[in-house]
């Protein structure tokens, strides 16, 4: 829990307890043990601590998706976010739209040099090695229990939004074609995925990767099943996901020198 300095008198114990009533309840919360723990057990103690730990969850409502703009000027270096629908935790297309992100770039271009680790990423090699002027681009993907949210987020100085723009929706529009994903960056894209959700075998990332299943309410993965399924990826699946995504209405965040950002429709049409 962090607060400003200056809210810092504040914060006392009334104001500490009511935070954690209010935040920390079983339907919020997920509960991941690894090792010999017996699941009874476990849920005992929970209940000691939750009274209502075990009891009906709430009726929680669909999530609609309605795309955005919003833009805030100001005097510094320009940021830019362009979002789509994506999809869910338990979306049959999760694995493809999980390739798509690392093909276009995951991380920063200071990362290590292989797809998704920054520097050998679309929008890096096509945009931020070609220019002076933008500083970053890497995709992001959100997903949840029934929905997710799907984009890039850049960086460009002041006066190349345009610029910025033009290059980002050409290359995410350039991957609904299946031609024009090779079957090299391809390949690396589907290593890097597989490293980044099972290669990794610390304690904390065991346990990260058991909490996000639990959390979106699916069927736990075995690692050796989920290599499979990204094996399994084509390029056909990453261009269908590419346009099932991107025809959805965008999301447009501008920071910084918001004169020039193209208009939601420009955008969109950018992916017709």
């Amino acid at each position: 829990m962090h607060a400003p300095l200056y809210n810092i008198h504040h914060l006392n114990d009334s104001v500490l307890k009511n935070f954690v009533r209010r935040t920390y309840h079983p339907e919020g919360s997920v509960f991941v043990a690894t090792g010999g723990v017996k699941h009874d057990e476990l849920v005992g103690t929970l209940e000691k601590f939750m009274p209502t730990f075990g009891a009906n969850e709430r009726a929680i409502g669909v999530t609609e998706y309605f795309g955005g703009d919003a833009r805030i000027a100001g005097d510094f270096d320009t940021h830019f976010a362009l979002g789509f629908q994506g999809v869910s935790t338990n979306s049959s297309e999760y694995i493809a739209l999980a390739t798509l992100q690392y093909l276009l770039g995951h991380g920063s271009a200071a990362g290590n040099y292989s797809i998704g680790g920054g520097r050998a990423g679309r929008l890096n090699q096509k945009l931020v090695s070609t220019s002076s002027h933008i500083l970053e681009a890497s995709a992001f993907n959100l997903t949840y229990s029934d929905s997710g949210l799907f984009g890039v987020f850049a960086v460009a100085q002041r006066g190349h939004l345009p610029r910025l723009v033009d290059g980002i929706t050409r290359e995410m529009a350039a991957l609904r074609n299946a031609s024009s994903i090779t079957s090299d960056e391809l390949n690396r894209a589907k290593q890097v995925l597989k490293a980044q959700l099972i290669g990794n075998d610390t304690r904390s990332a065991l346990m990260d990767y058991l909490s996000k299943n639990a959390l979106g309410n699916s069927n736990l993965a075995l690692p050796s099943a989920l290599a499979s399924s990204i094996d399994k990826i084509t390029a056909a699946d990453v261009a269908n996901i590419a346009k099932k995504v991107f025809s959805s209405k965008p999301t447009i965040a501008v920071l910084g020198d918001v004169e020039n950002t193209p208009s939601s429709d420009k955008i969109q049409a950018a992916f017709k």
